[in-house]
């Protein structure tokens, strides 16, 4: 469970990096005729739709996923789902209205996935160890992060897609999709694995019951 948790979050940064890094330079060569607006704008949708996502991720992660553990994964991987073709079409839409409005709906729906993921994290080890994990976590998802920004560098630049917005576009689209993607079906594997878990242990619990004890002995 901790690889699947710690493997969805590194797909997750390989969206965050390049976007990070690439996507105002995109917005820049794209609509160079509204710059003041995407400052303006960017900065404000950041702010706004990155505290949204924090505060529903944890509040459904508290309300939710203690109903059923697979919530925690379907938290994520439904966020993701949705932020997936609105980071695509902000990178291929020709209108600079639309294109903000799908930056603001990818913080808003697909970054609430760091309270969720994180509790599945803690679930699956001991609380001795999750220091050692968390350490873990971060350096994978840094190393994914930073191969994602030397690939897209090099496409972009080595293979000269970054000369033409629409070719910058593409590439930002193609590793987006990957991110996405590799998110989201390691989430659903962390699910389909903690309906396992579950199952396998209502099996034994009826299985081997709990034995009856003396009422003093209670």
């Amino acid at each position: 469970m901790a690889r699947l948790c710690t493997f969805a979050a590194s797909f997750r940064y390989v969206t965050m990096f390049c976007c990070d890094y690439f996507y105002p330079a995109y917005m820049l060569m794209k609509f160079s005729n509204y710059k003041a607006q995407f400052a303006t704008y960017q900065a404000l949708f950041t702010l706004c739709g990155g505290l949204f996502a924090a505060l529903s991720g944890g509040f459904m992660a508290e309300k939710i996923g203690k109903r059923d553990p697979r919530n925690y994964a379907r938290i994520c991987a439904i966020g993701s789902l949705i932020a997936w073709p609105c980071l695509v079409v902000g990178v291929t839409t020709n209108n600079f209205w639309v294109a903000i409005c799908m930056l603001l709906c990818r913080y808003a729906f697909g970054e609430n996935y760091w309270s969720p993921n994180l509790q599945m994290l803690k679930n699956s080890c001991k609380s001795t160890e999750f220091g050692s994990y968390i350490g873990v976590y971060q350096f994978f998802c840094i190393m994914a992060g930073c191969f994602a920004t030397i690939g897209t560098s090099y496409a972009a630049n080595s293979l000269g897609y970054g000369q033409t917005a629409a070719g910058l576009g593409k590439v930002i689209a193609s590793v987006v999709s990957i991110g996405y993607s590799g998110s989201i079906a390691c989430w659903w594997l962390a699910a389909n694995l903690l309906k396992k878990r579950a199952d396998s242990a209502l099996k034994g619990f009826i299985i081997n019951p709990p034995e009856d004890k003396p009422y003093d002995q209670m």
